[in-house]
C-alpha cells in the first residue's frame, strides 16, 4: 500500500472520529414524570447519587450473567459499568441538564444506577433503570431522560401510581454477606459432623 493511501485512509479515520461532538444529557424525575423513590416509596434525601452510563449486558461475560442476587452487590456490578456523568437530587428529584456525554458509545443504551445517598459506599439501597430510547446519539445535541420512559428495571421495581414512581431496592451490606458466608461455613461443619 503507498504511503499517500495509508495517510489518507488515517485521516479519514481519524476525522470520523473527531466529526462526534459531545453531547448535552439532560434528566428529568419529579413528581411530574415520575420520581425515584427510596423502597418505601419516600422521596430520596438531598444529595443522592445517580450515577449515568452505559453496561456491558453480555449474558456470559457481562451484566447479564448476573443473578438476582449478585445484581443486589455493587462490587459485583461496578466492574461492568462505564459511568460517564453523575447527578444529584435535590428535594426529591432529578433535574439537570449540565453535563455531557462523548460520543464514543454511539448506540449504546444509557442507565441510570440510582443510590439513596452520595456515595455507592454508604448507600443502603439502589436502583438501575433505562428506556430503550435512551441511546446515545451520533453527533452534537440533546439526550433527553425522562422518567415517564423508563421501561427497564435492572434492579428495584415500579410503585403502579400515575404517574409512575421508581423504587430502589434494599441492598444487603458486607457485613451481611460475611454473616451469611460464615452462617453457611457453620451448617456445612455441622452437616459433615453428623454424616
Amino acid at each position: 500500500m503507498k504511503k499517500s493511501t495509508l495517510l489518507l485512509m488515517t485521516s479519514l479515520c481519524l476525522g470520523g472520529v473527531a466529526s462526534y461532538g459531545a453531547v448535552t444529557v439532560q434528566i428529568i424525575s419529579n413528581a411530574a414524570t415520575g420520581q425515584v423513590q427510596d423502597s418505601t416509596g419516600t422521596a430520596l434525601p438531598d444529595g443522592s447519587l445517580m450515577r449515568v452510563g452505559f453496561f456491558d449486558l453480555d449474558p456470559i461475560t457481562g451484566l447479564g450473567s448476573l443473578s438476582a442476587s449478585q445484581l443486589l452487590d455493587s462490587s459485583l456490578v461496578e466492574p461492568f459499568f462505564t459511568e460517564f456523568t453523575t447527578f444529584t437530587s435535590a428535594s426529591g428529584n432529578f433535574l439537570e441538564n449540565d453535563n455531557t456525554l462523548d460520543a464514543t458509545n454511539v448506540g449504546d443504551q444509557v442507565y441510570l444506577w440510582v443510590f439513596n445517598s452520595p456515595l455507592p459506599a454508604t448507600a443502603s439501597e439502589y436502583g438501575i433503570f433505562s428506556s430503550s430510547t435512551w441511546n446515545s446519539p451520533a453527533d452534537t445535541g440533546s439526550l433527553n431522560m425522562v422518567s415517564s420512559a423508563i421501561n427497564e428495571t435492572v434492579v428495584g421495581s415500579t410503585d403502579g401510581s400515575a404517574p409512575t414512581n421508581f423504587l430502589l431496592t434494599a441492598v444487603p451490606e458486607p457485613a451481611h454477606y460475611a454473616a451469611l458466608v460464615g452462617l453457611i461455613g457453620l451448617g456445612v461443619v455441622i452437616w459433615r459432623r453428623r454424616r
